[in-house]
């Protein structure tokens, strides 16, 4: 097993100094923020792998730094929070924000306000680490030592392309890169993961100048079926998704090499525990953001042979499992499914506000965010994630919650970014695949990310988010 990199206490309660002041009206500069960070995708890009790191701790850095002159406001859409002003800035007045918002028109939804004008990566992080990089990031980046030692059947995973300093950005609507094991190809590879029942559709959305931060994989182990989905956000999420889903995968596969059972919740809470911790490393070590940065994680595990799913997540990145309409049922139905965890849930909001923070629903916004009390950032719209260190450092945990499930023959697992759930019910997204069906359930799941899209488009100004879907027929 790999060594651990940990990150000291003083890593876990480090606060970004924004600009002084509280929160009202101001105007803020409506300024695009580019894809963050050299963050190392492809394996072509990559330089040769350093030696792994000593399985010490690895020491952090913690830096208080005045952000006044970085923080010029939040870059907020005028889609968000107020009207567009016709030299170009937003007018928001957030002292009047209360906990009913008005009824408006639905928004582009944003994990977290981006700083205006922001400073690079390296001068927004809360914390630096001052060692090498950790051992399982030194394991992942190589796409030949991913699979090394742990069995594997079939694999597909999402892949964020570096190009120069920046991740490749991909065109509208396009799907998601992939690496494959087990199959010579990637159309191999959705065939035969087709003919187990699972479809995979990784869909960028309308995000001018950021590429897909979606990011997913499936694995065949055995008779043991892993998903994943991680929905990034902040100027480095996509090299934290992309990060993610590595280290998790290759974690997954570790534990089932010597373990041919379920994982037991402490070892999902381990595994999310090391992610969080390599990831900083990454962070480092690859060169993008972390702060302002982070991801959702989701993970389903299914056991064919005694017909249960796990799930652990942290996050919105929803997992549902459904059964189709029978003689007793004359619809469609969901049997269980993960809980977002969302900042304004009475036990999460208190966690926020006794570490310091304050949820608020500020005017014209959708979602409830996470701030420091008396503060401007983060602005994050979950209340559990992995890497947000400035979230982290008010509340927000990478902890997962943890659930088991039966399942039944013909039932349907969903895996999907919440660009799905934004405006589809569980019930809604179940009965769009099932009414495709299991011939066509790619058809199904490209319909599913078609239907979502439309509804972005329609109720958002014209703007997309990305949109992961992953449908397993059971």
């Amino acid at each position: 097993m790999f060594g651990i990199c940990c990150i000291c206490e003083d890593a876990k309660s480090t606060k970004a100094t924004p600009a002084k002041g509280r929160r009202s009206s101001q105007k803020i500069p409506n300024a695009d923020v580019k894809a963050g960070g050299g963050g190392g995708g492809d394996a072509s890009t990559l330089a040769a792998p350093a030696e792994p790191a000593s399985s010490s701790s690895v020491q952090i850095e913690v830096v208080e730094k005045d952000a006044t002159a970085s923080y010029s406001g939040y870059a907020a859409q005028a889609d968000v929070l107020g009207e567009q002003q016709a030299d170009g800035v937003v007018t928001v007045d957030v002292d009047d924000a209360t906990e009913d918002a008005p009824n408006q028109k639905r928004t582009r939804r944003r994990s977290h306000f981006v700083p205006g004008g922001g400073p690079a990566p390296e001068d927004v992080s809360p914390a630096a680490v001052t060692s090498g990089m950790g051992e399982l990031q030194y394991l992942v980046q190589d796409p030949s030592k991913v699979f090394q030692g742990v069995p594997v059947e079939a694999c597909m995973l999402g892949l964020t392309k570096a190009g120069g300093l920046d991740a490749v950005v991909e065109g509208e609507f396009k799907e998601k890169s992939v690496e494959q094991a087990g199959c010579a190809s990637e159309v191999a590879a959705r065939s035969r993961f087709l003919k187990a029942g699972v479809a995979v559709s990784c869909a960028k959305g309308r995000k001018p100048g950021t590429p897909n931060q979606d990011n997913f994989f499936v694995a065949e182990c055995g008779h043991f079926l892993l998903c994943c989905v991680a929905d990034g956000h902040g100027i480095g999420g996509h090299w934290a998704s992309h990060w993610t889903c590595k280290f998790v995968l290759r974690m997954l596969l570790e534990h089932m090499s010597t373990t041919k059972e379920l994982p037991a919740e402490t070892v999902m809470t381990r595994i999310f525990d090391i992610v969080h911790q390599e990831l900083v490393c990454a962070a480092t070590t690859k060169d993008f953001e972390l702060s302002l940065s982070g991801t959702t994680l989701s993970v389903a595990v299914v056991d064919r042979q005694k017909k249960q799913l796990l799930l652990a997540w942290a996050g919105d990145s929803r997992c549902v499992l459904g059964r189709p309409a029978s003689r007793s049922k004359a619809k469609p139905s969901c049997v269980g499914a993960s809980e977002d965890h969302k900042p304004n849930d009475p036990k999460e909001k208190a966690r926020v506000v006794e570490s310091g923070g304050e949820v608020l629903l500020l005017p014209g916004d959708v979602p409830h965010r996470i701030f420091a009390k008396n503060k401007e950032v983060p602005g994050l719209a979950m209340s559990r994630s992995i890497g947000d260190l400035s979230g982290h450092s008010v509340g927000v945990i990478h902890q997962p919650s943890v659930k088991l499930l039966e399942f039944q023959k013909e039932d349907l697992l969903l895996c999907c970014s919440d660009g799905v759930w934004e405006f589809l019910s569980d019930a809604d997204a179940i009965g769009t695949v099932l009414q495709v069906g299991r011939k066509n359930l790619a058809d199904a799941a490209v319909k599913l990310v078609s239907d979502s899209r439309a509804q972005w488009l329609a109720e958002s100004d014209d703007c997309c988010d990305d949109i992961t879907v992953i449908a397993v027929w059971l």
